[in-house]
């Protein structure tokens, strides 16, 4: 499929675009999607893999993932922009898996 034609988010933290989230299928009450990140998001990538790490094991550390998050992502103010037939919401929650998987879930 040619890009114009698939629906996502571009993905800023501030004022920079640290990826895009090409939407793939829903999985309640998430979006998933694929990731194609830019060279910024490298700034990034660890504290999501260190976020991912700790919603996928959390009996491996002591801190909690939800207060990881609202410390940690949240502080990147990240926005949402979306494109084609797509959630439109200001409010959610982004994983994103190794750099190439993004999953969104508004709240």
């Amino acid at each position: 499929m040619n890009s114009d034609n698939k629906n996502g988010w571009k993905i800023y933290a501030d004022n920079g675009l640290i990826g895009t989230a090409y939407y793939r299928y829903s999985d309640q009450p998430w979006f998933v999607c694929d990731f194609d990140p830019t060279p910024q998001f490298a700034i990034f990538k660890s504290l999501f893999d260190k976020y991912a790490h700790l919603v996928n094991e959390p009996r491996e550390s002591d801190m909690d993932f939800s207060e990881f998050y609202e410390v940690n992502i949240e502080s990147l103010n990240l926005r949402l922009m979306p494109f084609g037939n797509v959630w439109q919401g200001q409010v959610y929650v982004a994983q994103i898996y190794d750099g190439v998987e993004a999953w969104l879930r508004p709240l």
